[in-house]
């Protein structure tokens, strides 16, 4: 179930902008490894 975040419109931007800039770094990781991005899986944490 996604979080309504409408009431947060900057939250919504602030999160948006921080998992773009995670998946940039994991991306530059993977390929730093030798790994294929597509290989790695992303699991939220809570």
């Amino acid at each position: 179930m996604a979080a309504d975040l409408s009431a947060y419109p900057d939250r919504e931007s602030e999160l948006t902008h921080a998992l773009a800039a995670m998946r940039s770094r994991l991306a530059a990781a993977a390929e730093a490894a030798g790994r294929n991005v597509g290989e790695i899986e992303l699991l939220p944490i809570t």
